[in-house]
């Protein structure tokens, strides 16, 4: 019969089909979703992915901006409030387990 190239037989003697400029695609459906030409992605990934961003920017909320927050606008807030100088040591907060520290709070004469 002669050679194969892809799915198309070749003749002995008849040109090759030209390549083409996009990936072939398996006739495995788990190969073909992840090909060039599939460019929908699933109600499940796409909400796997927004949920994963979501409590990624939770967490960094929680663990680096409150707190720089807080350290920054505390000792203000608590010496006008006392009219003493005010300054914070360590401020730790988890805002997956609601928990909060901290720590050397310090009230100058």
């Amino acid at each position: 019969m002669g050679h194969a190239v892809g799915c198309l037989p070749v003749r002995p003697g008849s040109a090759l089909p030209a390549p083409s400029p996009w990936p072939e695609v398996s006739a495995n459906p788990a190969v073909s979703a992840l090909s060039l030409e599939s460019r929908q992605t699933s109600p499940i990934l796409r909400w796997s992915l927004i949920g994963a961003g979501a409590v990624g920017l939770y967490a960094l909320a929680g663990f680096v901006a409150v707190p720089a927050l807080i350290k920054s606008r505390l000792p203000e807030f608590a010496g006008q409030t006392l009219k003493r100088k005010a300054s914070l040591g360590e401020i730790s907060i988890n805002p997956f387990t609601l928990c909060h520290s901290l720590r050397l709070p310090q009230v100058h004469d």
